[in-house]
């Protein structure tokens, strides 16, 4: 992965950018190829997909005919600064959900040219890195997080949980429980999660084997851009199949030694088309 320059050369690297601010003159000067922070009215697509040095995206209907509306777009990497004035940087400079403004180059390619202020996001640190100030973001403008646990294999973890409601509710993103493969929790009394029922939280239980439970979930989260996030193996990927009716991503079963999931998903894509 290349290194940051860590300068105004890099890609959106404005304190007037994080703060969602038009850039200075100065600003707009070093930028290249007018790479600031845009207004929703300026954008004209919405990544789908990232990959190094590269987004899928799928532009506006109102721009192109339908069956030409997804390009690959080269990006620039490079860092950016954070709200609440402290810098971090991220993995990369767009992510899945953004509103971007895009150039075309021919009918399957095309160029960033631009990434619109977020009004939310869910982030972490990087895994393996030391610095805290390298993160990786999952996903943005979201309108609900659907927190993916399960009832066994593997076991619920109130940590997990826990970690992602600290998420949300930092970002002010409303969050359910979604408890997979209630199949197995035959003869179990007061369950962990019943404890967020008590806070207030929504908690569904669901089993994606059985097709159980599924629609009133999907009434909860019909028309909105939803976050599935959850430990490896609760079956993220199995409810997404289900409830789109389309072969999506990998699934696996839990390792035995273990009892934890194999990472079979390991990225985000933004599936079903982008809730305009």
């Amino acid at each position: 992965m290349p290194k940051y320059k860590g300068d105004l050369q890099d890609w959106l690297d404005t304190e007037e950018c994080s703060q969602g601010l038009r850039p200075s003159k100065r600003s707009q000067k070093v930028a290249s190829q007018g790479s600031f922070c845009l207004s929703q009215e300026e954008a004209n697509a919405w990544v789908v997909e990232v990959f190094p040095n590269q987004c899928r995206v799928i532009l506006d209907p109102s721009l192109t005919d339908p069956l030409s509306r997804e390009l690959l777009c080269t990006y620039k990497r490079g860092q950016l600064v954070g709200r609440m004035k402290k810098e971090y940087r991220e993995r990369t400079p767009v992510t899945v959900g953004d509103r971007i403004r895009v150039r075309s180059i021919d009918p399957l390619t095309g160029v960033v040219e631009g990434v619109c202020v977020r009004k939310n996001q869910v982030s972490r640190s990087v895994p393996g890195n030391t610095s805290s100030r390298l993160v990786h973001v999952l996903a943005a403008n979201l309108d609900r997080l659907v927190i993916v646990a399960s009832v066994r294999d593997p076991e619920f973890s109130l940590g997990l949980v826990d970690r992602f409601l600290v998420a949300a509710e930092f970002e002010k993103i409303p969050a359910l429980l979604c408890i997979n493969k209630s199949d197995l929790s035959l003869g179990l009394k007061n369950p962990e999660w019943n404890l967020y029922r008590d806070l207030g939280y929504e908690v569904f239980e669901v089993s994606a084997h059985f097709s159980l439970g599924l629609e009133e979930l999907v009434q909860k989260i019909l028309n909105q851009t939803v976050l599935f996030c959850g430990q490896s193996g609760v079956g993220k990927t199995s409810l997404l199949r289900k409830l789109l009716g389309s072969e999506v991503g990998r699934v696996g079963a839990v390792n035995p030694q273990t009892g934890k999931g194999r990472h079979t998903t390991t990225g985000a894509v933004l599936l079903g088309g982008p809730h305009e």
